[in-house]
């Protein structure tokens, strides 16, 4: 979803799949996950290689933005029913390659907790709370490349509540709540024009570089959703979802040093569509097509319309041990004419398959 949520994309995250296959013998877990993907547009570059400057002149970008991706998870799981009520956390902690971008090679990890409650009417809910570390997203008009320190620490709460049956009836709904606090350090790989400044002994115009930036987002996101399934056939989804973010940016210019502070509010709005088939035994197909569009209305009135779509499957192999590979189709529209980074309009296909084990 988001941009975290969406940025819910960029880089490929391994994320523990369905724990398939488990014995209810004790509630904890110990595993590992493999995963290889590929990212055919890790930059999220447009499909042009000029871009303009300040003061007039052009740029070529032209560096290599596809490569092969490699995650290693070590993986601790708890998951323990309560009654009607569940309590579950989980930890994942390892580190990502970047087979033809290797400044981006980077460690990761996420926490879990949170607890799945029931009630003897047709009302049920989650409530779970995730913190961690990974790899920046490059979806935001930021700098095209970086020097793999473009570290992106994220808190996410998220509220569910679910009016019906969900795990027998045929239809429910769902409605949710997301905040998400992501906060970003980053370094150029080289001095990269920012603004046109007067200089203050000659009056003459002089570009002004920056060699990075630290930037702090906050995202409150609202979601409705219909959900129906038919009898030995997938369950279908479409959803509608708002979400307001903010973003506070310190620049870090050079020649002379100074910090230059800025802030950018805008609104998404989001179309989900999704289906689910699940026979059993820890198997799964599943789809899900998106389209959104986000307004930065404070900047020039602009707008990115994003569409993805994202298919994959599971199948559990052996009792502790779950396979699967996804596809993202990902791509941006936009009527972004800026000067700072030229990103405007991209497409990027991104592919991954994963192993996990896991153990009592």
């Amino acid at each position: 979803m988001p941009n975290v949520p969406s940025r819910c994309a960029a880089a490929l995250l391994v994320l523990p799949a369905p724990l398939a296959g488990r014995a209810q013998t004790s509630p904890y877990y110990l595993g590992v996950s493999q995963t290889f993907g590929y990212d055919s547009n890790i930059f999220r570059l447009p499909d042009r290689s000029e871009v303009a400057l300040p003061g007039g002149g052009v740029q070529v970008i032209e560096p290599q933005s596809s490569g092969l991706i490699s995650t290693t998870l070590l993986l601790a799981d708890l998951d323990q029913p309560i009654g009607r009520q569940r309590v579950y956390g989980s930890l994942s902690a390892g580190y990502s390659s970047y087979g033809d971008q290797p400044q981006l090679d980077s460690p990761r990890y996420a926490l879990t907790a949170g607890v799945d409650w029931d009630t003897v009417e047709k009302l049920s809910g989650k409530a779970e709370f995730t913190s961690g570390l990974r790899l920046g997203a490059y979806g935001d008009r930021d700098v095209p490349t970086g020097r793999g320190d473009n570290e992106e620490r994220y808190n996410r709460l998220s509220l569910l509540v679910r009016l019906g049956d969900w795990q027998r009836s045929h239809n429910w709904f769902e409605a949710s709540f997301v905040y998400d606090q992501v906060s970003n350090d980053i370094e150029t790989l080289q001095a990269t024009p920012y603004r046109i400044e007067a200089d203050p002994i000659t009056g003459a115009p002089v570009v002004r570089f920056t060699d990075g930036y630290t930037r702090d987002d906050r995202y409150t996101a609202f979601t409705f959703g219909v959900r129906h399934r038919w009898s030995g056939a997938p369950t279908l989804g479409a959803g509608l979802r708002t979400e307001s973010r903010r973003e506070e940016v310190d620049r870090h210019l050079i020649d002379p040093m100074a910090t230059v502070n800025s802030r950018l509010d805008s609104r998404r709005n989001d179309i989900d569509l999704f289906a689910n088939l699940n026979p059993g035994d820890g198997n799964q197909l599943n789809a899900r097509l998106s389209y959104g569009n986000r307004d930065y209305d404070d900047l020039g009135g602009f707008t990115d319309d994003d569409t993805n779509f994202q298919p994959g499957l599971s199948w559990a192999a052996l009792r502790n041990t779950t396979v699967g590979c996804s596809l993202g189709l990902d791509r941006r529209d936009s009527s972004y004419q800026g000067t700072a980074s030229g990103r405007s309009s991209y497409d990027a296909t991104l592919t991954s398959c994963y192993a996990q084990v896991l153990l009592r």
